[in-house]
């Protein structure tokens, strides 16, 4: 009788994929960011958002009231906003794969989390250094840093919450662009007296 034919040897289980692994590369997401950081990513985009356009009407009242009350009010909204920053880099970097990678990714996060910190103007004030230069303009420059940086995160948020080429998104990256440009342009341009006068402009000239 024939001999049986040696039964073949059984190849060796393959590893459970780690949790790198199971990231979301093949769905055009980073590296370090698996399911459930991209899923709480989205989900942080609303509130960041919201965050980066109150940004608007507290520079409005801070520019044209001088009100204790409504002074008082635009305090408390600064650190709210930037509560809500500091929140959202906080919990995508406890949930994420690779922290550094992704403080790499998030460096606009990093700078508005460190140029709006609200009691940073008066650090400014009373730091020796800034006793040898006119306190105004650094200020000021320190007003446009913190408005550039929370509309480019405007920007990021709106493409995470609106599907990019939709009409939401076109209609939403326009109120956004007003917005912001009219803000600066009151800022910087002493032609234009308030916030309010710079926004309006800023709509005619899209529209």
């Amino acid at each position: 009788e024939a001999e049986a034919a040696p039964e073949a040897e059984a190849e060796p289980e393959a590893p459970p994929p780690t949790r790198r692994a199971r990231t979301g590369a093949n769905q055009g997401r980073p590296a370090y960011m698996n399911d459930y950081a991209a899923r709480m990513k989205r989900r942080l985009e609303i509130p960041v958002l919201v965050a980066a356009l109150t940004v608007v009407p507290v520079i409005i009242i801070e520019e044209q009231t001088t009100s204790v009350a409504w002074m008082t009010v635009a305090f408390v909204i600064n650190w709210l906003i930037w509560g809500i920053f500091l929140f959202e880099y906080l919990v995508m970097l406890r949930i994420v794969d690779d922290r550094r990678a992704y403080s790499r990714k998030a460096w606009l996060d990093i700078v508005i989390i460190v140029f709006s910190f609200p009691a940073l103007p008066a650090l400014l004030a009373s730091a020796r250094l800034l006793r040898l230069v006119r306190l105004g303009p650094a200020l000021q420059l320190l007003r446009l840093l913190r408005i550039a940086a929370v509309l480019a995160r405007a920007g990021t948020a709106v493409r995470g919450v609106f599907n990019k080429g939709g009409l939401g998104y076109m209609a939403a990256t326009t109120v956004l662009l007003a917005l912001g440009f009219g803000t600066v342009i009151a800022v910087v341009e002493p032609a234009v007296s308030t916030p309010i006068d710079g926004i309006w402009w800023a709509f005619v000239t899209v529209t």
